[in-house]
């Protein structure tokens, strides 16, 4: 997307405007944060999103999609925490001082915004946790190997994924959402592939974030799917997982 770099996440708490002043030149910090309920779906749409430009961050989302940018975890890997973390959304408006650009580590510089403006405190620990192992069906991969000049990319709705320039371990990734599972790279492929993938998502599959019905209501199943269309399959095991466990959190106080 010209101008605008990683989407990802997004929503902001109560109105505030606050000054965050780093502590030294090595750690970049936001020099104003805007946190505000979200009252409508214009500037950018319903969300969750994240949206960076030069030196600024917007976001809209929950709380835990906030988390989930700024530590890198998925939602399955949030532990605790009030129901209104997944439930309420916000606006999150935080810029750098002028001339400033480390839209990289924005994940970090949004960790103490959170345990500022929500009180957020946290402890990470290993789980051991239901996982599958994404390994090559009996036939091998039935993906075709990308060529240097495919343009990489993703499109696609509810039940279909068409990728091209894949790689296995973001199309672990990917499965990873679908699932709420850990799901472990074991295919031993390497390079980019082009596929389409298509199936139809049961009840313990993450809903639709934008609730549209199904691409083709008589695809099979995600588990068929993988095998008859791609040469895949997810083999159930359990792994160690990060887990992020909340300790403490509040709404931001209205400012």
């Amino acid at each position: 997307m010209v101008g605008l770099r990683p989407t990802v996440i997004a929503a902001l708490l109560t109105t505030n405007t606050v000054a965050l002043v780093a502590q030294d030149n090595t750690r970049p910090a936001f020099d104003v944060v805007s946190i505000k309920p979200t009252v409508s779906n214009r500037n950018g749409g319903p969300g969750p999103f994240v949206n960076t430009t030069a030196g600024r961050l917007f976001a809209r989302g929950s709380v835990q999609f906030f988390l989930q940018y700024a530590y890198g975890v998925q939602a399955f890997q949030i532990i605790g925490g009030p129901d209104w973390m997944a439930s309420e959304r916000f606006d999150i408006d935080a810029k750098q001082p002028t001339g400033r650009d480390d839209f990289a580590r924005f994940p970090q510089m949004l960790r103490p915004v959170l345990a500022d403006r929500f009180k957020l405190t946290i402890h990470r620990e290993p789980r051991q946790m239901p996982a599958y192992a994404l390994r090559l069906a009996r036939g091998g991969s039935k993906m075709i190997a990308a060529q240097p000049d495919d343009e990489p990319g993703t499109r696609g709705g509810n039940g279909q994924l068409v990728a091209k320039r894949m790689t296995m371990p973001a199309l672990a990734s990917i499965l990873s959402r679908m699932t709420s599972r850990p799901v472990q790279e074991r295919t031993g492929l390497d390079g980019a592939f082009n596929f389409t993938l298509m199936w139809t998502p049961d009840e313990f599959q993450r809903p639709d974030p934008l609730g549209r019905a199904p691409v083709n209501a008589e695809a099979p199943s995600l588990f068929s799917a993988l095998q008859e269309q791609l040469g895949l399959k997810l083999e159930s095991t359990r792994a160690p997982v990060d887990i992020v466990v909340i300790d403490h959190i509040e709404r931001p106080s209205e400012n």
